[in-house]
């Protein structure tokens, strides 16, 4: 199995250590973009790098799945345009401040008939959604995958 590449939209602390996992599971994932307003951060995660999602966005499908790690305030506007682009989507908690955005988040993700993901708990959970990932891609390929435990 190739691994899955991986956007992240945001690379503040919560970011940086999912970028940290993909770069010491290599079999399992890869990193492809980044996109973060601060330059730093963005280079220290590594990735094609990108000042804000919007301008990810605009690269049209660059990755299997993208990781959302912005600040909680800032999931509607992202979470909401990847599910709608066929990402499969990695949500930080809390999926929003407002019971309205959260509804709009499930909204976009019913609409574009992929399951989003809540994470809670360190960035080595991400092994778990990995494999669940892999499991969605095989029902829908019909191919069968092996997932090495975590």
């Amino acid at each position: 199995m190739s691994p899955v590449t991986i956007a992240l939209v945001g690379a503040g602390h919560r970011g940086q250590k999912y970028a940290e996992w993909i770069a010491g599971n290599p079999d399992r994932a890869r990193l492809v973009a980044v996109a973060d307003p601060l330059p730093q951060r963005r280079e220290r995660a590594g990735g094609t790098p990108y000042p804000g999602w919007e301008q990810l966005i605009e690269k049209g499908r660059v990755a299997d799945a993208v990781i959302i790690a912005t600040q909680d305030r800032d999931h509607l506007g992202p979470a909401e345009a990847f599910a709608l682009a066929g990402y499969h989507v990695l949500l930080e908690k809390p999926l929003a401040p407002t019971a309205d955005e959260c509804r709009r988040i499930v909204a976009a993700v019913e609409d574009a008939g992929d399951p989003a993901h809540i994470r809670s708990g360190p960035a080595e959970s991400l092994a778990a959604h990995l494999a669940v990932f892999a499991a969605e891609q095989a029902r829908h390929t019909g191919t069968v995958v092996t997932v090495p435990a975590a």
